[in-house]
């Protein structure tokens, strides 16, 4: 049978060497390359000084990793998605950006990062640093505990946090455009569940089935 590698194609800015890809083919990036569509790929490889994005309401199906070399930028807009089947670790940073629903200062809004690597407060600088706050494991005896987080850490893949909108944030409802950048999460994650509340965070930035997420958590009661 054909294995990931046996089909290659390079997209050089303009063309295909080898035509569109499809999900057995391994894809190269030489060229900058705006998404028109939805693409399939069995690994994709985006060279240094490449710029690769995917724009809103198209997904990056990939079967396997993905490789961002040097200087070369992958963007998922918000609405966009890369979405992997396999449990391939992936190398090099991306750009996710995700846009909030509309709020007032004061405000807080659940985040959670599809990337390893991004720091609480580098993704909303403006917030003031004791305003970021995490559900705090604490056992399965004691129920989990509201408190605030260093906002120097960086966010837990899994794991969500409520963080408020900066001081000077208008007080007309504003959607914030947040930004992540780390390598993508791949693969299976977990999260300690604590008694009472918990702030869980879809970890890819792709989206999930929240009726198959909760049924693989059956067991696990919900509010």
């Amino acid at each position: 049978g054909i294995v990931c590698g046996d089909l290659t194609s390079t997209w050089n800015g303009t063309a295909w060497s080898n035509g569109a890809p499809s999900k057995v083919t391994a894809v190269t990036f030489t060229g900058n390359y705006s998404s028109t569509a939805d693409l399939d790929a069995c690994s994709a490889t985006i060279n240094t000084g490449v710029n690769v994005t995917f724009n809103a309401g198209h997904t990056f199906i990939i079967g396997n990793g993905v490789t961002v070399n040097g200087t070369g930028i992958f963007t998922i807009n918000n609405n966009a998605a890369l979405r992997q089947i396999n449990n391939n670790a992936n190398t090099g940073n991306v750009i996710v950006r995700r846009n909030s629903a509309a709020n007032v200062r004061l405000d807080y809004t659940a985040w959670s990062s599809p990337v390893a690597g991004q720091q609480l407060q580098a993704f909303s600088p403006s917030t003031l640093p004791t305003r970021f706050y995490q559900y705090l494991f604490t056992g399965t005896t004691t129920p989990t505990a509201y408190q605030a987080v260093n906002p120097t850490t960086n966010f837990v893949v899994g794991k969500g946090y409520m963080i408020r909108a900066a001081d000077n944030w208008p007080l007309t409802p504003t959607v914030f455009n947040g930004q992540f950048t780390g390598v993508p999460t791949n693969g299976n994650i977990s999260q300690p569940i604590g008694l009472g509340y918990n702030l869980l965070g879809n970890p890819y930035a792709s989206p999930i089935s929240a009726n198959l997420f909760l049924g693989a958590n059956a067991s696990i009661p919900t509010l």
